[in-house]
């Protein structure tokens, strides 16, 4: 894929949270977060990192498995060579 290619794409999720940002009530939005109940949002910020470790501790299982490319060297290829082999 070109250079050029590959960065718009990347600017495909900022710039949609941009224009979110920019056709949402703020207000209404930060009233709507002040009221929810506060259990559900500690519960989901305190499983976020274990839920991403477990996740990465897969990954590079898959990819030991797969004998491929160390954990550190080329990602992009390693992740596309897993999804490959997951098929």
């Amino acid at each position: 894929m070109r250079p050029l290619v590959s960065w718009l794409l990347r600017l495909i999720g900022p710039a949609l949270l941009l224009v979110f940002i920019a056709t949402s009530d703020l207000r209404l939005l930060w009233d709507i977060i002040r009221s929810a109940e506060l259990a559900p949002i500690i519960w989901s910020l305190a499983l976020f990192p274990p839920f991403i470790i477990i996740k990465s501790w897969r990954w590079i299982q898959i990819m030991r498995g797969c004998n491929s490319i160390s954990i550190c060297r080329r990602p992009v290829r390693s992740i596309r060579l897993a999804c490959f082999m997951a098929r």
